[in-house]
């Protein structure tokens, strides 16, 4: 099995675990620890239980999940606006 949850990388077959995680634009910090993979392997399974497609979700779950990510790039764009007023670059 080998699931992806924003470029996390879980791979869990009955011969190899391992666990990557981004550290840098060209590098993970990769684990082949069994406590850790198996961690992860269920933090990942109970999201996975939880999440529902967007596609299938109902219009009221559909507004509130793009009201939710409209507001974050909303903030975002505040955010960059407020540093380029201050000379941060």
């Amino acid at each position: 099995m080998i699931l992806d949850m924003l470029c996390t990388v879980l791979i869990n077959t009955p011969y190899k675990k391992a666990f990557y995680v981004p550290f840098t634009f060209l590098s993970y910090f990769q684990t082949y620890d069994g406590q850790t993979c198996n961690q992860a392997h269920a933090y990942i399974t109970e999201q996975l239980q939880q999440s529902k497609f967007i596609n299938t979700a109902g219009e009221r779950e559909q507004h509130m999940f793009l009201k939710k990510i409209q507001n974050k790039i909303n903030a975002l764009e505040q955010l960059i606006s407020a540093s380029d007023t201050l000379g941060f670059k």
